[in-house]
């Protein structure tokens, strides 16, 4: 079952996958990991319309990042419910439900709440290969850049990709890498961002928090946006 895939390599081993993210999000957040698309995974109507001329790659991924959202939907006592996609091909999720979906490889995961007191979510999941220079320099703003770039660029990228999935249904329009710069603590694994763009409000991405985890096969990355006052 999806809920007992087990990454060995981490400060978190032995631990379920499902467990792991849910350390990652505030209690509120509903979390499901899938390590493969199960073969039972259907899409609801309103999906269905959304695959038009999809490559196969791409609908399979759909497919899986929506079984995983109507999984963590009945982990919240919802009905499952559609999340068909926008013009800007972003997941729109029901009224009074946030969420985030990411795939990487086979694997997939969504993460959703109603909770009042969280603004947005955001999550991604990458494979721990470095990246190419080129790309770290497209990734890494100059005062992001260290010795090791391929392997700290990849994990910037995955928390940029966060963040971006995060603050997009907020402010709506597309954030470059170089336009937020992220300030990690590696001592316990969170991270905070500055903007570095015009096209958004700072405060907003400054209340702004995250945390990572990080192994031999598989980074993780979370970010969220309390509501003001909480």
């Amino acid at each position: 079952p999806a809920t007992t895939e087990i990454y060995t390599l981490s400060l978190h081993a032995a631990l379920p996958i499902c467990t792991l993210l849910a350390s990652l999000f505030p209690p509120e957040v509903a979390v499901y990991f899938s390590p493969a698309l199960p073969a039972n995974a259907i899409l609801l109507a309103a999906e269905s319309d959304c695959i038009g001329d999809m490559v196969e790659k791409r609908r399979l991924e759909f497919t899986h990042g929506r079984y995983c959202a109507h999984q963590a939907m009945q982990l919240l006592g919802m009905s499952v419910v559609a999340i068909p996609k926008g013009t800007d091909r972003a997941p729109v999720w029901p009224d009074g439900i946030i969420g985030s979906i990411s795939h990487s490889g086979d694997t997939a995961a969504a993460v959703i709440t109603q909770s009042s007191e969280l603004a947005a979510i955001g999550l991604d999941l990458e494979s721990s290969e470095a990246l190419s220079a080129e790309i770290a320099a497209m990734v890494c703003r100059p005062d992001e850049q260290i010795s090791d770039a391929g392997d700290r660029a990849k994990l910037l990228f995955c928390i940029k990709e966060a963040v971006y999935k995060c603050i997009y249904p907020r402010i709506g329009c597309y954030v470059d890498f170089q336009e937020m710069q992220i300030l990690l603590n590696e001592a316990d694994a969170t991270f905070r961002a500055q903007s570095h763009s015009q096209n958004f409000d700072a405060n907003l991405i400054k209340g702004l928090q995250g945390q990572y985890h990080k192994n031999q096969e598989m980074i993780i990355t979370s970010a969220w946006i309390s509501q003001p006052g909480k």
